[in-house]
């Protein structure tokens, strides 16, 4: 466990960032304590492109917790680049 805890404190994709060429919605819940706010950020940063949304009084389970504003955000997003 050790050292798969090291091996993903050591990982790092941000070089694979650059080179996504579609388009790329990155959501964050505001309060996540998992997955901290400055993480998507650095998505945003490393993609060209990126929307980024970010849910108020969402954490992790953003998804569960809050699904409705998800879907809304989803579809929004798909329908600025006309894939719905």
């Amino acid at each position: 466990m050790v050292a798969a805890v090291e091996a993903m404190k050591a990982f790092d994709s941000r070089s694979w960032l650059q080179p996504i060429a579609c388009p790329t919605l990155v959501i964050a819940g505001a309060e996540d304590t998992a997955v901290p706010l400055a993480h998507a950020h650095r998505l945003v940063q490393g993609i060209p492109g990126t929307q980024l949304r970010v849910v108020d009084g969402a954490g992790h389970t953003l998804i569960s917790a809050h699904t409705d504003i998800f879907v809304q955000v989803v579809e929004a997003c798909l329908a600025s680049v006309n894939c719905v």
